[in-house]
């Protein structure tokens, strides 16, 4: 029983580090998205709340920025090249989830009878 401990720790380890890297990714490729939609759509970036990469608050707040990216409204905008950039970053937010996730069930199961 012991060594399954490990194994799981193990994977949770290996979820954890998989969040931080595509977490360091998703930094990278959400200032591209964001320098794309500022030179090729001023206006609509103006009308999200143009938004810079550090900030307190991204795209219309933390509840917009959900809205916006999991609902997919910039390829509204009919830009394929940003429509690619949105569509890798919700991607990349989908893996980070999982990842978090397999991460959370692994502390469970690696405490589970330790107490």
């Amino acid at each position: 029983m012991q060594i399954i401990k490990v194994i799981v720790v193990i994977i949770g380890l290996v979820a954890l580090l998989g969040f931080v890297s595509l977490n360091i990714i998703w930094v990278v490729a959400y200032g591209r998205f964001l320098k794309h939609l500022k030179l090729n759509h001023y206006e609509h970036w103006n009308t999200v709340g143009s938004p810079t990469q550090f900030e307190d608050e991204p795209l219309y707040g933390s509840v917009g920025y959900v809205r916006y990216f999991w609902g997919r409204k910039y390829a509204e905008l009919g830009d394929s090249e940003l429509t690619g950039l949105g569509d890798k970053l919700l991607g990349k937010q989908k893996l980070m989830l999982f990842c978090i996730l397999v991460s959370g069930v692994c502390v469970v199961v690696a405490l589970e009878g330790t107490g």
